[in-house]
């Protein structure tokens, strides 16, 4: 079910629009594209609980997410408009011409979370993690590294980005709301839902 709903989202693309007089740092529209929306949905709803600015999510669907992309891409530096991507990010430009570039046109704001992999045998008893570092929900289980097979690592990541050339200020504030966000017990109950965790 939640690789279906991965797949699915990934030709979503999300707009956070930040609602007036509530930061002075970053202005007050944040686009966001993302291969799985729960993610921002769960940002944007978690910024609007606490002292951050509210969020409205908005789906621009097209292109397998390329358009809103590029869309970002293309936005003015200024910390108001961010992406939130998965792993086909990088494997897109290797497919397809696109009209950005996934290392030049953003900057890097945080890793989010992971796409949990659970290798498991007969009564679906988990066996090992596929990710590279054991998962939160399942500290126990040892990761496929650990059991002798170096650097396996299949797990989907999902990560935050601004345009090129954001100032440092706006990426931190950025940075800031994130992190917080998933700190937040709440919201790591209804990611663990979607097989999407943290890991340790």
């Amino acid at each position: 079910m939640a690789l279906a709903a991965i797949a699915a989202a990934a030709t979503v693309s999300i707009v956070v629009v930040m609602a007036p007089g509530v930061r002075a740092q970053i202005a007050r529209t944040i686009r966001i594209v993302v291969p799985y929306d729960i993610v921002a949905r769960l940002m944007a709803d978690q910024a609007g609980r606490t002292s951050g600015p509210a969020m409205i999510v908005e789906n621009q669907p097209g292109e397998g997410g390329a358009g809103g992309t590029e869309t970002v891409a293309r936005a003015t530096p200024d910390g108001t408009t961010l992406l939130v991507v998965s792993t086909p990010f990088l494997i897109d430009p290797l497919l397809r011409k696109l009209n950005y570039d996934p290392l030049r046109s953003f900057a890097p704001i945080c890793n989010l979370v992971s796409a949990l992999t659970i290798i498991v045998v007969n009564s679906a008893r988990a066996l090992a993690v596929g990710n590279r570092t054991r998962a939160e929900p399942l500290p126990d289980v040892p990761t496929v590294i650990e059991s002798g097979y170096d650097d396996f690592d299949i797990a989907a990541w999902f990560g935050a980005f601004a345009p090129a050339f954001t100032p440092e200020p706006a990426i931190n504030e950025v940075k800031h709301l994130f992190t917080t966000a998933l700190q937040d017990s709440s919201v790591k109950e209804k990611l663990y839902r979607f097989r999407v965790c943290f890991q340790l």
